[in-house]
């Protein structure tokens, strides 16, 4: 990553995160569900084990580049990030807190769902600067060609498709923009949603609805994971129908309730 692209990037992130944390703690507060010290604390873990879940979600993808190297696992600048595991790990310990705080899951994230929409938006814009998460090879007009230093050059040289003298990758979707133009579609469905009435959890299970059926579909397109069940789907393929599945029936139910 350049560092005239680092600069911005950064501080858009890290304004992000602020602007974010303000929102959501004032949001908690007017709505009586938790207190500011709660929600910095609550955030602040969810956003320290979702990074680290989303770094090990990567290499447990691609372990077998770093059975070899090791070492680069530790090398954050180098390779990528997986949003699943970001969201797993992220998940599960934010569930832990609230749980612990005896906040209510249901209404806290129907509160987040805006600002976890954008982090994948962010998330994925990061990634596309980076070159990680790159798509399968294209004619189509907006395909995107990177360096001889990236991801994508070193997936197609290994595989064949280009020389070690090529001058660039071939061509290839954008899936990282791809997913995040969903983030936006998501972010702006469940501001919708939110300006209306709602029964508890149905802005967070829509976010997830939407988001797992977007991310099961650009994962076809994706350059840099292979089909590992019965050849025909990937492991966040896997995790994204059974997020689908468990969606649909959460607002179902919460619907009858």
């Amino acid at each position: 990553m350049h560092l005239w692209l680092i600069i911005p990037y950064s501080v858009a992130v890290l304004s992000f995160v602020f602007i974010s944390l303000y929102l959501v703690s004032t949001g908690c507060a007017r709505h009586g569900i938790a207190s500011p010290h709660d929600v910095f604390q609550i955030i602040t873990w969810t956003t320290v084990f979702g990074f680290i879940g989303a770094r090990l979600g990567y290499v447990l993808i691609e372990y077998q580049v770093y059975l070899h190297a090791p070492l680069q696992t530790l090398m954050l600048w180098k390779g990528g990030y997986s949003s699943m595991g970001a969201v797993i790990a992220g998940g599960s310990i934010g569930l832990i807190l609230l749980k612990k705080k005896n906040i209510s899951i249901l209404r806290f994230g129907d509160i987040v769902s805006p600002y976890i929409a954008l982090s994948i938006f962010f998330a994925r814009v990061g990634g596309f600067i980076r070159g990680s998460s790159f798509g399968k090879i294209t004619n189509l007009p907006w395909g995107v060609i990177y360096p001889r230093d990236s991801l994508a050059f070193k997936a197609q040289l290994s595989q064949g498709i280009i020389s070690a003298n090529a001058p660039y990758a071939l061509p290839v979707h954008p899936t990282t923009l791809y997913e995040a133009t969903g983030a936006i579609i998501a972010f702006i469905v469940v501001i919708y949603m939110g300006h209306r009435k709602h029964k508890d959890g149905v802005v967070m299970w829509t976010l997830l609805l939407v988001y797992s059926i977007e991310r099961f579909v650009i994962d076809y397109f994706r350059g840099d994971m292979s089909p590992v069940v019965f050849n025909i789907l990937t492991p966040s393929q896997i995790i994204s129908g059974l997020i689908a599945v468990a969606s649909v029936y959460a607002l179902m139910r919460v619907r009858h309730l």
